[in-house]
Protein backbone atom coordinates (compact mmCIF):
# COMPACT_ATOMS: atom_id res chain seq x y z
CA UNK A 1 0.00 0.00 0.00
CA UNK A 2 1.72 3.50 -1.03
CA UNK A 3 0.44 6.74 1.12
CA UNK A 4 1.60 9.42 -0.40
CA UNK A 5 4.40 8.41 -1.93
CA UNK A 6 5.52 6.13 1.26
CA UNK A 7 5.94 3.02 1.42
CA UNK A 8 4.17 0.84 3.85
CA UNK A 9 3.18 -2.59 4.96
CA UNK A 10 0.53 -4.63 3.50
CA UNK A 11 -1.44 -4.31 7.07
CA UNK A 12 -4.45 -1.51 6.33
CA UNK A 13 -4.14 1.71 8.28
CA UNK A 14 -6.76 4.26 8.25
CA UNK A 15 -4.63 6.80 6.02
CA UNK A 16 -4.45 4.52 3.29
CA UNK A 17 -8.18 4.49 2.67
CA UNK A 18 -9.14 8.53 4.15
CA UNK A 19 -7.91 11.80 4.52
CA UNK A 20 -5.37 12.85 6.94
CA UNK A 21 -8.12 14.97 8.69
CA UNK A 22 -10.78 12.48 8.97
CA UNK A 23 -8.07 10.02 10.16
CA UNK A 24 -6.77 12.31 12.73
CA UNK A 25 -9.91 13.46 14.00
CA UNK A 26 -11.51 10.31 14.55
CA UNK A 27 -8.71 8.51 15.93
CA UNK A 28 -7.78 10.65 18.77
CA UNK A 29 -11.59 10.47 19.63
CA UNK A 30 -10.86 8.54 22.50
CA UNK A 31 -11.76 10.58 25.50
CA UNK A 32 -14.83 10.15 24.07
CA UNK A 33 -14.75 6.71 24.22
CA UNK A 34 -13.09 6.68 27.94
CA UNK A 35 -15.77 8.72 28.93
CA UNK A 36 -18.78 6.47 27.52
CA UNK A 37 -17.13 3.22 29.02
CA UNK A 38 -16.29 4.56 32.27
CA UNK A 39 -20.15 5.57 32.59
CA UNK A 40 -21.11 2.30 31.13
CA UNK A 41 -18.53 -0.63 32.65
CA UNK A 42 -17.25 1.47 35.54
CA UNK A 43 -20.58 3.24 36.74
CA UNK A 44 -18.85 6.68 37.38
CA UNK A 45 -20.82 9.35 37.24
CA UNK A 46 -19.12 12.33 34.58
CA UNK A 47 -19.75 16.14 35.01
CA UNK A 48 -22.02 18.13 32.67
CA UNK A 49 -19.41 19.84 30.64
CA UNK A 50 -18.30 16.42 30.00
CA UNK A 51 -21.17 14.83 28.98
CA UNK A 52 -21.89 18.08 26.60
CA UNK A 53 -17.88 17.87 25.31
CA UNK A 54 -18.85 13.81 24.35
CA UNK A 55 -21.93 14.81 22.61
CA UNK A 56 -19.93 17.53 20.71
CA UNK A 57 -17.13 14.68 19.89
CA UNK A 58 -19.84 12.59 18.81
CA UNK A 59 -21.60 14.96 16.22
CA UNK A 60 -18.45 16.53 14.90
CA UNK A 61 -17.24 12.75 14.14
CA UNK A 62 -20.75 11.87 12.94
CA UNK A 63 -20.22 14.88 10.32
CA UNK A 64 -16.57 13.88 9.48
CA UNK A 65 -18.17 10.10 8.48
CA UNK A 66 -20.85 11.97 6.56
CA UNK A 67 -18.87 14.39 4.73
CA UNK A 68 -16.47 11.20 4.13
CA UNK A 69 -19.40 9.06 2.89
CA UNK A 70 -20.85 11.70 0.19
CA UNK A 71 -17.72 12.36 -1.18
CA UNK A 72 -16.37 10.72 -4.66
CA UNK A 73 -13.30 8.77 -3.73
CA UNK A 74 -10.27 10.31 -4.45
CA UNK A 75 -6.36 9.57 -4.51
CA UNK A 76 -6.41 10.73 -1.12
CA UNK A 77 -9.30 9.25 0.42
CA UNK A 78 -9.82 6.10 -2.13
CA UNK A 79 -12.37 3.77 0.75
CA UNK A 80 -13.48 6.54 3.25
CA UNK A 81 -15.73 4.39 4.90
CA UNK A 82 -13.38 1.62 5.77
CA UNK A 83 -10.16 4.54 6.84
CA UNK A 84 -12.94 6.11 8.87
CA UNK A 85 -13.81 2.92 10.34
CA UNK A 86 -10.09 1.79 10.92
CA UNK A 87 -9.44 4.95 12.18
CA UNK A 88 -12.05 4.56 15.21
CA UNK A 89 -10.47 0.66 15.46
CA UNK A 90 -7.53 2.63 16.72
CA UNK A 91 -9.49 5.14 18.79
CA UNK A 92 -10.79 2.65 20.46
CA UNK A 93 -7.96 0.01 20.95
CA UNK A 94 -6.30 3.51 22.67
CA UNK A 95 -9.47 3.83 24.84
CA UNK A 96 -9.04 0.12 25.99
CA UNK A 97 -5.56 0.45 26.31
CA UNK A 98 -6.25 3.72 28.97
CA UNK A 99 -8.91 1.95 31.11
CA UNK A 100 -6.96 -0.84 31.34
CA UNK A 101 -3.88 1.23 32.32
CA UNK A 102 -5.83 3.18 34.74
CA UNK A 103 -6.75 -0.30 36.66
CA UNK A 104 -3.32 -1.34 36.50
CA UNK A 105 -1.57 1.73 37.47
CA UNK A 106 -3.42 2.12 40.51
CA UNK A 107 -1.85 -0.74 41.87
CA UNK A 108 2.02 -0.89 40.10
CA UNK A 109 4.62 1.62 39.65
CA UNK A 110 5.35 3.34 36.64
CA UNK A 111 8.20 1.29 35.93
CA UNK A 112 6.97 -1.78 36.32
CA UNK A 113 3.51 -1.17 34.19
CA UNK A 114 5.50 0.31 30.96
CA UNK A 115 7.97 -2.59 31.31
CA UNK A 116 5.32 -4.88 31.10
CA UNK A 117 3.31 -2.72 28.70
CA UNK A 118 6.11 -1.99 26.34
CA UNK A 119 7.61 -4.86 26.09
CA UNK A 120 4.09 -7.11 25.36
CA UNK A 121 3.60 -4.04 22.52
CA UNK A 122 7.00 -4.77 21.26
CA UNK A 123 6.66 -8.52 21.11
CA UNK A 124 3.19 -8.63 19.54
CA UNK A 125 4.50 -5.83 16.99
CA UNK A 126 8.02 -7.53 16.21
CA UNK A 127 5.34 -11.27 15.74
CA UNK A 128 3.15 -9.38 13.82
CA UNK A 129 6.01 -8.10 11.46
CA UNK A 130 6.94 -11.41 11.17
CA UNK A 131 3.54 -12.83 10.24
CA UNK A 132 2.93 -10.14 7.60
CA UNK A 133 6.46 -10.42 5.73
CA UNK A 134 7.53 -6.95 6.82
CA UNK A 135 11.59 -6.66 5.93
CA UNK A 136 12.67 -5.53 9.54
CA UNK A 137 16.66 -5.64 8.62
CA UNK A 138 18.83 -4.22 5.61
CA UNK A 139 18.13 -0.67 5.83
CA UNK A 140 20.70 2.53 6.19
CA UNK A 141 21.82 3.48 9.91
CA UNK A 142 20.61 6.59 9.64
CA UNK A 143 17.10 4.86 9.40
CA UNK A 144 17.78 2.52 12.89
CA UNK A 145 18.31 5.78 14.39
CA UNK A 146 15.21 7.58 13.29
CA UNK A 147 13.63 4.32 14.81
CA UNK A 148 15.13 4.66 17.66
CA UNK A 149 14.68 8.53 18.30
CA UNK A 150 11.16 7.65 17.86
CA UNK A 151 11.51 4.42 20.37
CA UNK A 152 13.01 7.59 22.68
CA UNK A 153 10.83 10.28 22.40
CA UNK A 154 7.54 9.60 21.51
CA UNK A 155 7.48 6.37 23.31
CA UNK A 156 9.59 6.33 26.43
CA UNK A 157 8.79 10.42 27.06
CA UNK A 158 5.43 10.85 25.77
CA UNK A 159 3.26 7.72 26.62
CA UNK A 160 5.16 7.29 29.77
CA UNK A 161 3.70 10.21 30.54
CA UNK A 162 0.10 9.29 29.53
CA UNK A 163 1.33 6.36 32.07
CA UNK A 164 2.23 8.60 34.86
CA UNK A 165 -0.80 10.56 35.03
CA UNK A 166 -3.14 7.07 34.20
CA UNK A 167 -2.63 6.61 38.18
Amino acid sequence: VAVTGVQTCALPISLAYTSVASSVALVTTNPLWVGIASVLFLRERLPGGMLAGIGLTFAGSALICLSDAGSAPAASAPQPLLGNTLALAGAFTASGYFLVGRNLRARMSLLAYIWVSYTTAAALLLAGAALAGVQLLGFAAHTYLLVLALAVGPQLLGHTAFNWALR
